[in-house]
């Protein structure tokens, strides 16, 4: 006799596996397909906005560079704010602080009826962008101990526009001095040290070089310093009284101190410090170019050039005692 199996008994089939997903998993899916499309959109708008942030900074860095080369070109007598300017509203006798609660005094603004360099308030669009530019011009002394009054003008340009709810600044600063056109400043300084440098020094030392900066000229001068390294070991370059080397005349370079400056015939001690990484292997080095550029005059300047390295082991040249045959 044969038994007879009913197969439905004991076979079930999921029919609702037969249409694809179910709702859990297409929820599931879209939830974790939203979380890396939220993300991806996240780092794409943030790198736009890094590039329009950086094309914003070099255009407004190329505003207040023009404006500075503007400034700088002009005549002391020329180099001022024009009394028939309304976009500033300032009368004779104003002043104005050139580095807000910085170390400069207020100076006395510069307002005559002729010559100007520019407009006080105005703006300009790049790229789609409106930046407002604002200048000021001022009467400086570089000495006040001498008897010569006011014998430069501060012209600062500042360039501010808006980004991401934020307003940023820039700002620049150029110098012109009382003297006839094309009168010699009598700036003139010298390093104690001029020649090219070379120092041996092993992995994770610290190399300490002095130096000294002469001012032979006849005027009270200081100096800019434009420090540029081939691979960018750490350096540094800090005058020996230990006070600090900062950018006193905002044009984006350390100086040696202005408008309080160098008296001539006086010598500025210097140190300039190498860090050798601790990881830096045999044959490996940086060379490192400073420039020092006088603010009276920057047409004077000097180049002193550094090189530290960590020197090779000395060749084996295979020699040796004469062999008996």
């Amino acid at each position: 006799m044969r038994a007879v199996i009913n197969v439905s008994r004991y076979t079930r089939f999921d029919k609702s596996r037969d249409g694809g997903f179910t709702l859990i998993e297409v929820v599931v899916a879209v939830a974790l397909a939203s979380i890396v499309f939220i993300g991806l959109g996240a780092v794409i708008n943030a790198s736009i906005r890094s590039t329009q942030a950086r094309r914003m900074e070099q255009q407004a860095l190329a505003i207040v560079t023009e404006a500075s080369e503007t400034a700088a070109s002009l005549a002391y007598a020329d180099l001022a704010l024009l009394d028939s300017d309304a976009t500033h509203g300032f009368v004779p006798g104003d002043t104005w602080d050139p580095d807000g609660a910085g170390p400069l005094p207020a100076e006395e603004l510069v307002l005559e009826t002729t010559g100007g360099a520019a407009p006080h308030l105005r703006s300009e669009t790049r790229g789609n962008v409106t930046y407002t530019i604002q200048q000021w011009v001022t009467y400086g002394d570089s000495d006040p101990t001498d008897t010569e009054f006011q014998d430069f003008k501060r012209a600062i340009t500042e360039v501010s526009w808006d980004f991401v709810n934020t307003t940023q600044t820039r700002r620049t600063e150029s110098i012109v001095f009382k003297r006839a056109q094309g009168e010699a400043t009598g700036a003139e300084f010298e390093l104690a040290e001029y020649a090219h440098l070379v120092v041996d020094a092993v992995p994770g030392e610290t190399i300490v070089f002095p130096n000294v900066l002469s001012n032979v000229g006849g005027v009270t001068d200081s100096y800019d310093i434009d420090i540029v390294q081939e691979i960018g070991w750490t350096a540094e370059l800090t005058r020996a009284d230990t006070l600090p080397l900062v950018d006193t005349n905002a044009n984006f370079l350390l100086d040696t101190g202005w408008p309080v400056g160098q008296p001539a015939g006086t010598d500025l001690d210097l140190d300039f410090t190498v860090l050798v990484p601790a990881d830096a292997e045999p044959g490996d080095y940086d060379f490192i170019e400073i420039t020092f550029i006088s603010i009276v005059d920057p047409t004077v300047s000097t180049v002193f050039e550094f090189v530290a390295q960590v020197p090779e082991p000395p060749k084996d040249t295979g020699g040796g005692g004469p062999t008996t045959p």
